[in-house]
């Protein structure tokens, strides 16, 4: 048989199942890295955006709390970014979702918020004084986009696990 023949052929239910088996082996012997995806996904946003990316600055526990028998777990980070900064305080309702209060500073008018969970995108908007609550939000790796009204780039945060 010509190869040059084969090559101009479509493909049919053989060939895909041999590429589909491929497939299969390639993934299990080489899967792609945990959150690669979601740090490519970033970075394309990032660049589209001109957006600034916010600084984790601090991570705590109610570590009290977590003492007693019966508690709720809370956790707060902040985030420091040059247009303005972000506390989140996180409080568990079930196992897959929490509670996210949230307070923007530095920045005199109203900011949008997005929380990007996977493909899932939740919103917000503070209020006069720069509260905003997310309830609820779906535990897992996510990332909160600020959008500051007026002539103010966004601010994009690191991916953190809630």
């Amino acid at each position: 048989m010509n190869p040059d023949h084969l090559a101009t052929q479509p493909l049919d239910d053989v060939d895909v199942h041999v590429l589909d088996t491929i497939a299969d082996i390639l993934r299990a012997g080489d899967p792609v890295p945990a959150g690669l995806v979601d740090e490519v996904k970033f970075a394309l946003t990032m660049q589209a955006l001109h957006a600034e990316v916010a600084e984790l600055q601090a991570l705590g526990v109610d570590t009290a709390a977590a003492r007693s028998a019966e508690y709720s777990h809370t956790q707060t980070l902040t985030f420091g970014a040059e247009a303005l900064s972000v506390m989140i305080t996180l409080s568990p309702l079930d196992d897959d979702t929490v509670r996210i209060d949230g307070w923007v500073t530095g920045h005199d008018g109203t900011v949008s918020i997005e929380l990007r969970a996977g493909t899932r995108t939740l919103g917000a908007t503070t209020d006069a004084d720069g509260r905003f609550i997310i309830d609820p939000a779906p535990r897992g790796l996510v990332r909160f986009v600020f959008t500051p009204e007026g002539e103010v780039r966004p601010v994009i945060t690191p991916t953190v696990e809630i």
